[in-house]
């Protein structure tokens, strides 16, 4: 089984994923290797300056009247859709991808066309 940690950078929402093998079992010992994601902060500050404000100010405003909505959208990237995610768990929930296509309408008409097109 693999281990998350994550590092934020400043106040930001988004952050840095490392995956981590499963810790020594008992006698075997040595150092555990850090395999880490190639995830950069403001990755689209040239791009798309005001993309990160903008989901940014959306996630929050989600989280702070849906509690769970940092944790559902954790899974959904993380879970469901990158580790094993052929489970149809997001076919079973109508409200999985509900923050994600929010920030990706809100973004739209500020960066038109660089937005991915809806799944």
């Amino acid at each position: 089984m693999k281990h998350l940690t994550l590092r934020s950078y400043g106040h930001s929402p988004f952050a840095h994923i490392g995956v981590l093998p499963p810790p020594p079992r008992h006698g075997r010992g040595g150092a555990v290797a850090v395999t880490e994601a190639k995830l950069v902060p403001n990755y689209y500050s040239k791009t798309c300056p005001r993309a990160e404000p903008i989901v940014t100010d959306m996630v929050s405003q989600r989280q702070l009247s849906h509690p769970t909505t940092a944790a559902g959208v954790l899974r959904i990237f993380f879970h469901d859709c990158f580790v094993s995610g052929r489970d149809a768990s997001l076919l079973v929930s109508t409200t999985a991808f509900a923050c994600p296509l929010r920030a990706r309408r809100r973004a739209e008409p500020v960066v038109p066309g660089t937005t991915p097109s809806r799944p």
